[in-house]
């Protein structure tokens, strides 16, 4: 997939397949890219997953990162 590094498409087939996202730290080091993914390729299962993790874990430190990606994901 073009854009989409191999860890994160590895994630993306991995959800495709079992409806489950990811956890701990792979989330927390790629579920940005995971969410941009998601909504490049349309998935919306993933997106939501993607979503809730992320605002689950919005904080200060990473409130402009997510913002960011919530402009770039519409």
């Amino acid at each position: 997939m073009e854009g989409v590094s191999a860890a994160v498409f590895e994630d993306f087939l991995q959800f495709a397949y079992t409806d489950k996202p990811l956890r701990g730290d792979a989330f927390d080091t790629r579920g940005c890219d995971l969410l941009r993914a998601a909504d490049k390729f349309d998935f919306p299962g993933l997106r939501v997953a993607c979503e809730e993790r992320l605002v689950s874990a919005l904080s200060v430190e990473n409130v402009c990162e997510l913002l960011e990606v919530a402009r770039a994901c519409g």
